[in-house]
């Protein structure tokens, strides 16, 4: 019995190719357990007949499939930057719809293309590895009144559309000099876009891991920062991104 289910689980992964299939649909297509889908899915791993890209909840993905699809989107990528030179950086939900790859497939595809050393996370984008932007003159002054609002602190209290004006820029030119100061390790930019200057952020980092206590209030966080509550609770989501902090209810313990 077991050889069958194997067997029907193999077919199983090989039609769902690159798309890849959740325990969810494999109890719901089959008479397996999870348990026996978590064991037959690591029998059919060692195999070399798919990777499991999580385990709870259990999601698998063929082995031949993944690595054919790693391939044709690093060679996208590259085409892509390669063909537009002004391209600042291409956004993983454009990946995703350009090969209809699952949300939890693209994230593993991305780290896996990441740790080869054919890709690059530029904040919110991906850019190929060891690309460079150019830098018009005009752009080199943009950033450096950029710094000068760096110092100022302006990055922690202004939104996109805030700095657009101060600069007197486009979104797609605000983008580009965001990219350029992300490269140069001048800011560093969350999950949801919000951004923060690298230096001040790692004076904030070492401030709350320097408090005698484990837990950290909102209005305590604010306090520490300067910062009114509309800037504080992104930069708080922030520090959970970083493993930094973790939310409990109304306040945050830090690790």
């Amino acid at each position: 019995m077991e050889n069958k289910d194997k067997a029907f689980l193999s077919g199983l992964i090989k039609e769902k190719g690159s798309i890849g299939l959740s325990g969810e649909e494999i109890l719901r297509l089959s008479d397996l357990t999870i348990e026996a889908a978590i064991r037959l899915s690591q029998e059919l791993e060692a195999d070399g007949e798919v990777k499991i890209l999580s385990f709870s909840p259990l999601f698998i993905v063929s082995h031949s499939d993944f690595d054919l699809l790693c391939k044709k989107v690093s060679v996208w990528v590259e085409k892509e930057f390669q063909q537009k030179p002004d391209l600042t950086g291409l956004s993983p939900e454009e990946v995703r719809e350009k090969f209809k790859i699952h949300p939890k497939v693209l994230e593993f595809i991305l780290k896996y293309l990441g740790l080869a050393g054919k890709i690059n996370r530029r904040g919110e984008y991906i850019v190929p590895s060891g690309y460079k932007l150019p830098v018009s003159p005009e752009e080199k002054k943009l950033l450096a009144e950029m710094e000068v609002l760096l110092q100022k602190g302006k990055f922690r209290s202004a939104s996109r559309e805030e700095l657009q004006n101060l600069l007197g820029v486009s979104p797609d030119k605000l983008k580009k000099l965001m990219s350029l100061l992300i490269e140069r390790k001048k800011i560093v930019q969350g999950k949801d876009g919000f951004l923060v200057d690298s230096e001040w952020l790692d004076v904030i980092i070492a401030r709350v891991r320097n408090l005698d206590k484990k837990e950290l209030r909102v209005a305590d966080f604010k306090k520490m920062t300067g910062l009114s509550r509309k800037y504080a609770i992104p930069l708080l989501e922030f520090l959970d991104q970083m493993k930094i902090t973790r939310r409990r209810g109304s306040t945050r313990e830090i690790l």
